[in-house]
């Protein structure tokens, strides 16, 4: 007897529909796009900003950079880092989505408690203490946030 006789099994409804959506060049160059922009959203932060990433003073390394963090950064970047983990985790959609939720809300509400950038943000002084050679060495983001910054 032949397996010609026995039904397909069907894949089912969304995975037709993502199959039928993700042939097509034009919507994978759209979800590339989304991740780049999300890519940028994300590590903004390391990207552009006025702070620089991390310094060498006297033989001590400083981050001002995450001395200015705000909580709304610090959770967004948990917020990718628990969907990072939990894309990898083989368990259930809904396991993923309590425990996701579970985790979101702890990172909220200590990043709210304990995260505290300094009121007072004076650009100038990195740029200053570097032309005057008081850093042993700096490390800026790629992309400078102001003009003068470079």
């Amino acid at each position: 007897m032949t397996d010609s006789g026995l039904p397909k099994k069907s894949s089912g409804y969304t995975s037709q529909i993502l199959r039928d959506t993700f042939s097509r060049w034009g919507a994978k160059l759209g979800l590339f796009w989304i991740g780049v922009l999300v890519f940028c959203a994300v590590f903004a932060p390391l990207l552009a900003n006025s702070h620089p990433l991390l310094l060498s003073q006297n033989g001590q390394w400083q981050s001002p950079m995450m001395q200015f963090m705000t909580p709304n950064d610090v959770i967004i970047f948990a917020l990718f880092l628990i969907t990072a983990i939990l894309l990898r985790i083989s368990w259930s959609l809904r396991h993923k989505i309590v425990t996701g939720l579970g985790l979101l809300f702890v990172v909220t509400t200590l990043s709210i408690i304990f995260v505290t950038p300094p009121e007072l943000t004076i650009y100038e002084q990195y740029r200053d203490n570097q032309s005057a050679e008081k850093y042993d060495w700096v490390i800026r983001a790629p992309i400078p946030y102001s003009p003068k910054d470079y």
